[in-house]
């Protein structure tokens, strides 16, 4: 798969700083196939930042919005290589065929009375998009409707009951998903996306393709059960390929399900960055740069507010490392940089940089 050197940048793993002694680096970095999903506003596309309830947050022109799920009509989905720590771990994951309460053969019948679990969110089916070939490509099915959530962190109850058996004809109307995410260093405002494609029937020969967004409840250095059931999908459909993809503010977070995915050190995540600017500037002079993103947060934590706003000079050798600092402390020694270029080639170089650049 091509990586765009740009995508990979803008994603930044942060300022990378030695968390590990010498001879001991562990691999706590992560490269991957990650997924972004672009969706249609009114004339224009724009990348999902966020989730609020039933809404997806965008920035466009005016700035930040709320694009209700109901609303959404087209999307894209990007695959782009992405680096980042290791950060969430999906134990137990499910995701199979289930029933509504209503076409449930075990409670069909009933007075409706399962409905009281709460747990079933009907989708809205919006406008399929067509591919190249003019075949159905996916239908955009977003979660519409605010229910209760069937989230729940550790030792609280919460319903649990399975609503899925193998009886009459299969005639299977609903997804339902479950798993444990463990996060332990937390998710502010985390949200998932799950992709799947489905057929209509057996005997269907269209694929066509299910969208779920569920923004969750964060989690403190823990971990949470979750489970919830998604309705609306035709009697008897065929769930083919299925992926789950969890963000936190607006960024993919690594997962022991993502794809393609290969444990890193940071200096191979340093050299990896590296040869990739080296070689998208070959011919090109410039001045050094941090690899922004994400920061230990042993290095946040040493960094107070009257440190964050000064403003220091640091050299930085051909090999990306920290040459010289007088102002900034030994932590920051082992921090890495792009190294500057003279007419392509890296060479040693200087810059001013104001401390809070390097952590945000």
């Amino acid at each position: 798969m091509k990586t765009r050197f740009s995508v990979i940048l803008a994603l930044g793993l942060g300022i990378l700083c030695a968390t590990a002694s010498a001879g001991t680096e562990s691999k706590d970095y992560t490269r991957y196939t990650g997924m972004n999903l672009v969706i249609r506003a009114g004339d224009s596309y724009y990348h999902i930042l966020g989730v609020k309830g039933t809404d997806a947050i965008i920035r466009a022109s005016d700035g930040y919005r709320l694009v209700p799920f109901s609303d959404i009509k087209a999307y894209r989905i990007e695959r782009t290589s992405k680096i980042a720590p290791m950060q969430a771990t999906l134990g137990n994951l499910t995701i199979e065929r289930a029933y509504t309460p209503a076409n449930n053969p075990k409670t069909r019948g009933l007075n409706g009375a399962t409905r009281a679990l709460g747990d079933v969110d009907y989708m809205t089916t919006n406008s399929t998009t067509r591919g190249p070939s003019g075949s159905v490509d996916a239908i955009c099915a977003f979660q519409s409707t605010t229910t209760v959530t069937a989230t729940r962190q550790d030792g609280e109850g919460g319903v649990d009951e399975r609503m899925w058996a193998a009886e009459d004809a299969e005639q299977y109307d609903a997804a339902h998903i479950a798993f444990r995410l463990s996060a332990p260093a937390g998710l502010a405002h985390p949200y998932l996306v799950v992709v799947a494609d489905f057929k209509e029937s057996e005997k269907s020969s269209d694929t066509s393709r299910w969208i779920y967004i569920r923004e969750l409840n964060p989690i403190s250095g823990g971990s949470a059960e979750l489970s919830f059931t998604q309705g609306g999908f035709p009697p008897g459909y065929q769930m083919q390929r299925t992926e789950i993809h969890i963000y936190d503010e607006g960024k993919e977070v690594p997962t022991n399900y993502a794809q393609d995915r290969v444990a890193m050190t940071r200096d191979e995540v340093a050299q990896l960055i590296t040869d990739q600017y080296v070689s998208a500037h070959r011919g090109q002079s410039a001045p050094p740069f941090p690899i922004r993103g994400m920061v230990p947060a042993v290095v946040r934590e040493k960094l107070g507010s009257a440190e964050l706003v000064q403003t220091v000079e640091v050299k930085v050798g051909k090999d990306g490392r920290l040459v010289d600092s007088s102002a900034a402390e030994d932590y920051l020694q082992d921090c890495r940089f792009c190294p500057a270029l003279d007419n392509g080639h890296p060479v040693d170089g200087s810059l001013r940089i104001k401390l809070a650049d390097l952590v945000r």
